[in-house]
């Protein structure tokens, strides 16, 4: 009995941290673009010109980026690829556009900057799903 008691109360303050976990406080959304924008000058060294141009494709992709569907598990294979399809070549009009904004350089560490958040997602995706 004396085992058993203090098994539990061993156990006790792991389950009581593990229930407190705090949430990630998400920005509003009016905040988002301009700490993006931040981000992108800081780690690309953007002039204030590419700055506002960036700024505004992005502002402009963010509206014309294809919604996300309520349930995705709902969906038939056909939608699933037309929404896919519809993601990737709105992917594909940013990256074009970007790269006329940039200089080579400068597009290039853009171009490893999305590869490597791109392998973070697939990584935190597979950890996700084990």
């Amino acid at each position: 009995m004396k085992n058993i008691i203090m098994v539990l109360l061993l156990l006790s303050p792991i389950s009581f941290f593990a229930q407190n976990n705090p949430q990630r406080e998400h920005l509003p959304k009016e905040q988002n673009p301009q700490i993006q924008i931040k981000r992108l000058t800081l780690a690309l060294n953007l002039t204030d010109d590419q700055a506002t141009l960036v700024e505004s494709l992005l502002e402009k992709h963010r509206s014309n980026r294809p919604q996300r569907p309520k349930n995705p598990k709902s969906l038939s294979q056909e939608q699933k690829e037309a929404f896919q399809e519809k993601r990737l070549e709105a992917q594909i009009t940013l990256q074009r556009d970007m790269e006329t904004i940039l200089n080579p350089e400068q597009f290039t560490q853009f171009r490893d900057m999305i590869e490597k958040k791109a392998k973070k997602r697939k990584k935190h995706y597979k950890m996700r799903k084990h």
